[in-house]
């Protein structure tokens, strides 16, 4: 991961971190960037937040949210720094990030959104994002080389932005900011094509959570998570 700006690291050190998805199933790419951004901007933890359902996979995730929060858990358990959280799965609704953040901000301050390159065009389109730019500070992963649009393209916001250089953004109520880090070449679909095929998920996720979908029977093709 590139050497994030030493402004990023006076706004965001010491505070917690946000890094949802359906997680279906995690798998060391997610590890990878949620360890990253803990240690290079010095977060205090990094919440690994797996969606109940989300309003953009209207298809929903392929194991159950108990399997899924399970298999976090397993993940993150010989990282530190790095916790599960059931914070969506518990309302038992559809996943609105803006929502999560209002809770989490409740109860441990103002967090820190961390999201991928893929993700971040998508952003005006979340339920009441300006809401959401108002209430967390935004950190991308971009893969190495990546040239992201400047704010104003994707957010059309009224709020005046300031560059600061080095992919770093502010605005009157918070910030969005750019880290470069080399992307794992695996993804969930992968791990979920590997074991329908019953085939084996080294280097794909941790031992505990391949362990977990083996003797679960997860994503196999004649059986439902």
């Amino acid at each position: 991961m590139d050497k994030p700006h030493p402004q990023l690291l006076s706004f965001v050190r010491g505070r917690i971190g946000l890094f949802g998805g359906s997680f279906d199933p995690i798998h060391l790419g997610h590890l990878r960037k949620a360890e990253d951004a803990q240690q290079t901007l010095g977060l205090r933890r990094v919440l690994l937040v797996p969606t109940y359902v989300s309003p953009y996979k209207p298809n929903g995730p392929r194991a159950s949210g108990e399997h899924r929060f399970h298999m976090v858990k397993l993940a993150v358990a010989g990282y530190e720094g790095l916790e599960a959280s059931d914070v969506e799965l518990r309302r038992d609704t559809v996943s609105y990030t803006v929502d999560t953040v209002e809770e989490l901000t409740a109860a441990v301050g103002r967090p820190v959104l961390l999201v991928g390159a893929d993700t971040y065009p998508t952003l005006p389109t979340w339920r009441w994002y300006q809401d959401l730019l108002r209430q967390a500070d935004i950190v991308v992963f971009t893969r190495l080389g990546y040239d992201p649009p400047p704010p104003p393209e994707v957010f059309p916001a009224p709020t005046a932005w300031s560059n600061f250089g080095r992919g770093l953004w502010t605005h009157e109520e918070g910030l969005l900011a750019f880290l470069s880090t080399e992307d794992m070449e695996v993804s969930s679909t992968d791990v979920r094509r590997r074991a329908a095929a019953r085939g084996p998920l080294d280097g794909l996720v941790t031992p505990e959570v391949a362990d977990y979908i083996k003797r679960r029977h997860l994503y196999e093709a004649t059986r439902s998570g």
